[in-house]
């Protein structure tokens, strides 16, 4: 080991070398390496029958043993484009893997440092970097990770709502990462505050200051008055509603298929959270005016997903007809009548048609018991 890490360090910190393609080759290299760590950490989870878990080892791979360049890398100047956003990618990748002992607060301190520089920077490509590679941020319980809420949802809206010709996969994970967000603000008040690192930023400027390249006040994107008011006060109701009208958006308008179908789960799993917990959101019958309009989809696949998403959303039929009973009624008129019109004016004569429609109707079923169950209740 002593022979192995001597041999990588024999040209000293890659961070000092002047040339950014010879950089870049440099992060490459040393990403090949990580890579190669990760590996055997993964194949020594792995048992010899295939069929327990071995207990952790005593002898791990030294992941963490780059991360001082690759956090140094991701603070580079512009003109080392290429290395910061590949060391950043990487960065994201090892710090959101589910790891044998928790990561120390000052690692997280520079990893949430350098999410924010990159999520609020100007620079697409760390942008897209940290996107792509941090789909499990808000899945894995990290200590703070809400103090990168606001950036996240920030650039989520930028990639799915302004970015239109943003390749599909980049689009999937920043929808991945949206869908991680669903559940996460009942576990807190309505009026609970979420941390916000761009004020933290503008109140302490020792604590921006602590980094060079990109991570200077002074290289930090302005921010207009409206993001600012937007942004310094934003609580978790406030994340909630923003959650809710993304997915209502990119479920209407996601013009790549896989991708609208993954927001309309995630759109009725946000509602599904809403109805176990009782809350009383006013705005959910906005998001089933989405799911029964797309009843009508020209593309089977989203009406299908439409489809069981209201299948599943009835199981919470009794907390849904507590909220009243015009709900209940439109959602049952809407599919009633979707059915009648593929079945008479729409139905097309090959077995997908039919089978859409065989569909709609079976769908129908758990949402016609449960309202006859509170008529006849009601009556006794």
């Amino acid at each position: 080991m002593f022979l192995w890490k001597n041999m990588l360090g024999i040209l000293g910190n890659i961070n000092n070398i002047p040339n950014p393609a010879i950089h870049c080759t440099a992060i490459q290299g040393t990403l090949l390496v990580l890579d190669l760590l990760v590996a055997t950490r993964d194949n020594q989870g792995i048992s010899m029958d295939n069929q327990s878990t071995p207990p952790v080892p005593l002898e791990l791979p030294p992941l963490f043993m780059f991360v001082g360049w690759l956090c140094q890398a991701a603070a580079m100047p512009d003109h080392f484009r290429a290395g910061r956003s590949l060391a950043t990618g990487a960065l994201c990748r090892l710090m959101t893997r589910r790891l044998d002992r928790p990561v120390t607060l000052d690692y997280l301190a520079h990893y949430y440092r350098l999410l924010h520089s990159g999520l609020r920077g100007n620079d697409l490509d760390v942008q897209h970097a940290i996107i792509s590679n941090s789909t499990r941020i808000f899945t894995l319980g990290l200590p703070g990770s809400t103090m990168v809420l606001v950036d996240f949802l920030t650039a989520i809206e930028s990639v799915l709502l302004t970015n239109r010709a943003e390749s599909f996969a980049l689009r999937t994970d920043a929808l991945k990462i949206l869908f991680s967000l669903t559940c996460l603000p009942n576990l807190y008040k309505p009026d609970d505050k979420v941390p916000d690192l761009q004020r933290m930023v503008k109140s302490h400027p020792t604590y921006a200051a602590a980094a060079p390249g990109h991570l200077d006040t002074q290289t930090q994107p302005e921010v207009s008055r409206q993001d600012q008011e937007r942004d310094s006060e934003i609580s978790m109701q406030q994340v909630k509603d923003r959650v809710m009208m993304l997915l209502i958006r990119v479920s209407r308008e996601e013009p790549h298929t896989p991708t609208r179908c993954h927001a309309i789960c995630a759109l009725a799993t946000f509602v599904f959270d809403e109805l176990a917990n009782k809350t009383n959101n006013p705005r959910l019958s906005e998001c089933f005016d989405v799911l029964l309009a797309l009843l009508r989809c020209d593309e089977p696949q989203v009406a299908q997903m439409a489809v069981k998403m209201l299948s599943m959303l009835s199981m919470q039929f009794a907390s849904l007809s507590q909220m009243g009973g015009q709900l209940v009624d439109k959602v049952y008129a809407t599919i009633s009548a979707t059915i009648r019109n593929l079945l008479e004016n729409e139905l097309p004569t090959s077995p997908m048609g039919a089978t859409a429609a065989t569909a709609h109707a079976e769908e129908l079923t758990p949402v016609r018991r449960a309202q006859q169950h509170t008529h006849r209740s009601n009556r006794i």
